[in-house]
Parts: C-alpha cells; sequence; structure tokens
C-alpha cells in the first residue's frame, strides 16, 4: 500500500514537472509554429525522461532567479538546441545545456549561439570539468596558459590522453598556442612542452555556458 502511495505520489510530481516544461516551452517557441503541426506536443513528448524537463526547468529558474525576460527563440536554434540537450544524463552538462538555453531565450545576439551548440554536443564530462579548471585559473590571472604536463598533473590524467582531449580543444577553437596573437586558431598538433591559452571564442564560450554574462548580472 505504501508503495503504491509513493508510486502515485512520484508520477504526479513528473506530471506537474511536465507541465510545467510545456508551458515554458509553448512560451518561448515562435507563435506561427504553434498550430496546426503539433510540434509542441511532439518536442515535450520526446523530453518526458526526467533528464529531459530538468533542463527546460532549470533554464526557467535561472531566468526567474536573474530577473531576465525570455523571448521567442528562431526554430533553427531551439531545436537543435533541445534535440542535442535532451540526451545529455551529466548533471554538470546538464546545467550548461540550461544555461545554453537561458541565453538563447534573453539574448538578442545568436551570432555564435548555433556554435556553442555543437561545441557542447562534441564535449565528454571530462572534458567539460577540464574546461571547468581552467576557467577557474584564468579568472585568478586572466593572460593565464596552460602546459599539458602541469593540467594532467591537476586533473589526475595521463599526458597522453590529455593532449588528444587539447587537440579537441583546439580544433573547436576553444584554446590557442600561447604564443600566437590570432583569435582563430591555426589547426595544429598539440605539442607536450606548448604553452597554450583560452581563446576569447573559448572565455566567452565557458561563461555563457556557466551563466556568466553581462546581460545576466
Amino acid at each position: 500500500m505504501k508503495a503504491n502511495i509513493e508510486a502515485e505520489n512520484i508520477k504526479g510530481e513528473i506530471e506537474i514537472q511536465s507541465q510545467e516544461a510545456q508551458e515554458f516551452l509553448n512560451y518561448i517557441i515562435p507563435e506561427c509554429f504553434k498550430d496546426g503541426i503539433g510540434i509542441v506536443n511532439d518536442l515535450v513528448k520526446s523530453w518526458r525522461w526526467k533528464n529531459q524537463i530538468n533542463i527546460l526547468q532549470r533554464s526557467k529558474f535561472f531566468l526567474e532567479e536573474k530577473n531576465l525576460d525570455s523571448s521567442e527563440i528562431p526554430l533553427k536554434i531551439l531545436i537543435p538546441l533541445l534535440e542535442k540537450a535532451s540526451l545529455e544524463e551529466d548533471e554538470n552538462l546538464q546545467d550548461k545545456w540550461s544555461k545554453l538555453l537561458a541565453y538563447a531565450s534573453y539574448s538578442k545576439e545568436f551570432e555564435y549561439t548555433k556554435s556553442f551548440i555543437n561545441i557542447l554536443d562534441q564535449l565528454t564530462v571530462f572534458e567539460a570539468n577540464i574546461l571547468d579548471w581552467m576557467y577557474e585559473e584564468i579568472k585568478k590571472v586572466s593572460n593565464r596558459t596552460f602546459r599539458v604536463k602541469e593540467v594532467s598533473i591537476e586533473n589526475s590524467i595521463s599526458e597522453n590522453k590529455l593532449i588528444i582531449i587539447f587537440d579537441n580543444f583546439l580544433r573547436l577553437g576553444l584554446i590557442i598556442q600561447g604564443t600566437r596573437s590570432s583569435i582563430i586558431p591555426e589547426i595544429i598538433s598539440i605539442s607536450p612542452d606548448g604553452n597554450y591559452k583560452i581563446t576569447h571564442f573559448g572565455k566567452e564560450f565557458l561563461q555563457i555556458c556557466k551563466g556568466i554574462d553581462n546581460k545576466a548580472s
């Protein structure tokens, strides 16, 4: 009997969360797509799992906490963002997806949002944790550079594996050789002895995914 009551309570809670998520989605989706093709219901049905609803709720809570007004998000941004975010189960990455969704809703600057979606989708949990560590370091020293050996020790990872991770960061435009001045990194192989720094583009990406933005201050 007790188990049945608990199951009903959980079911009721999920239904409430699903309804709240649908209401929020209904607000941010363009008006012209709300009727006739059933896109809202179709999308929400694919987001019923707890982690999918969680991302929408986190985004909604962030906007309310920062007293930011949400607005419609173009479908070319909204659909790929939600599709990719809905597959994420890690709490830290879910939080980043929710912050990126919130940014797309309150910001009118969409120049890099699609790029940010693709980058976040290509990061592993471990890579995201390393980037978080690097971001905390550049908050202490803005022109901070990083060496493979140092980062590998601080994050308990082999240098060989970190070189591969840095190669991915370089490919995504998140880091650059410390001696180069271009904001667009030249695709080169990572050297274990080289100095690397986060690009302006990379810093912007990390800030948005952490909910750190002048408009959200």
